[in-house]
């Protein structure tokens, strides 16, 4: 059982018109610690799920709860794939210190940025951008069939 102290008390009070009805909701939290490299220790929350998480979220009305519990998901995750290759794309050309548009060629090194971290990143871009184009062909022969055939690319 734990102490005092390794509980923190989440309470939420709806605002709003006087006429509200919701109830206001309290729930007790277990805290766990973990001990950091460099000193001192970092508390964490402790979802009746076990699973020990930074971020709470309120589930229905009165409960505090996990992303996994509340059943969230990050937007990345709802994607198709060929749009999570081109946000991907678009993320590391940025991240270069670039335009977000494949018709741009890739951003020079950024300054103070350490060669072999460009590289680490240059290549990540490329295969991502790859990816997307790979993605996209793919889309585009089966939605439009004439257009991306071999033929067609053999000719040009």
């Amino acid at each position: 059982m734990p102490t005092e102290t390794d509980v923190v008390i989440l309470m939420f009070k709806p605002g709003g018109a006087e006429g509200n009805r919701s109830k206001s909701a309290e729930q007790r939290v277990p805290l766990t610690w973990t001990t950091c490299h460099l000193g001192g220790a970092h508390p964490w929350f402790r979802c009746y799920c076990r699973r020990r998480i930074a971020i709470l979220y309120m589930r229905g009305a009165s409960t505090f709860a996990c992303r996994h519990c509340c059943g969230l998901a990050y937007a990345s995750q709802s994607e198709n794939p060929r749009y999570r290759a081109i946000s991907k794309s678009q993320k590391f050309r940025m991240r270069l210190g670039g335009g977000p548009s494949i018709l741009d060629p890739f951003a020079q090194k950024p300054p103070r940025m350490h060669w072999q971290t460009y590289y680490r990143w240059l290549h990540k871009a490329m295969a991502a951008q790859e990816r997307s184009l790979a993605l996209e062909r793919e889309y585009m022969g089966r939605h439009y069939p004439g257009l991306c055939s071999q033929d067609n690319v053999a000719e040009s």
